[in-house]
């Protein structure tokens, strides 16, 4: 699954430092989205990001961050269908500060997936900074950060 977004990635010039994880929800997640929340499916169950690595001028430069995000955007695009309307919050980050792309692709495996995608500066801000998931829980939050630093 990798592999071809990771070599169409590499032939970028603009993205071409970057980093590719992935998981799986939890079944505590899946059970709070489908049963707490009242959810009727699940488009990320499985997730990938692509974390675009800092690139010096660029990546301060106006509108070098935005521009980088979507031109890797445009590579999941190019390789997998869209499944639903894509979420842009780099174009309009949210109040929290946070910004990434979000985009729910159908894999050729015929399994859905959210890529994210956003620079290392974006991430760090999703996971330590003022737009972290777990805020709310911030002493499992700042040892997790800590153990980045």
């Amino acid at each position: 699954m990798f592999v071809g977004l990771s070599e169409c990635l590499w032939g970028r010039e603009a993205v071409a430092r970057f980093t590719i994880d992935s998981r799986l929800k939890s079944t505590t997640s899946l059970f709070e989205k489908l049963v707490l929340r009242g959810k009727s499916d699940v488009h990320d169950a499985l997730g990938m990001r692509v974390i675009l690595e800092a690139d010096g001028a660029a990546e301060h430069a106006a509108g070098g961050c935005a521009a980088r995000c979507h031109e890797a955007a445009a590579v999941v695009g190019q390789l997998w269908t869209m499944s639903r309307p894509v979420k842009d919050y780099v174009a309009a980050p949210k109040k929290n500060g946070y910004r990434s792309i979000h985009l729910t692709v159908q894999l050729t495996s015929g399994l859905t997936a959210e890529v994210q995608v956003r620079t290392r500066c974006m991430h760090d801000t999703a996971e330590c900074g003022s737009a972290a998931h777990g805020l709310y829980k911030s002493e499992e939050l700042d040892r997790a950060c800590l153990a980045r630093a």
